[in-house]
């Protein structure tokens, strides 16, 4: 299970899945503006919970961007999955 949220969240990018398998499970579950979506909420859970605690957690890497502290934002994690959207 982590995995196939690894890969949908930013690509697993050493994962070896079967590309007709992701078609197939896109076809019956489309993405929906996922990571435009997902990424408003990582930013709704930084702005909500301040302190912020979770500190391996993807939120915090939204939190580091907002600071001078170079970490790639989720949006960049994001984009690494295989999807347009």
């Amino acid at each position: 299970m982590q995995l196939g949220l690894d890969y949908d969240v930013s690509g697993a990018q050493h994962a070896t899945l079967d590309p007709a398998d992701v078609a197939e499970v896109l076809r019956r579950y489309p993405r929906l503006h996922f990571k435009r979506v997902f990424n408003e909420l990582l930013n709704h859970e930084v702005d909500t919970k301040q302190p912020y605690h979770h500190w391996v957690h993807i939120c915090t890497r939204v939190a580091h961007n907002r600071s001078p502290i170079p970490i790639a934002d989720a949006t960049a994690v994001l984009d690494w999955a295989p999807f347009d959207e």
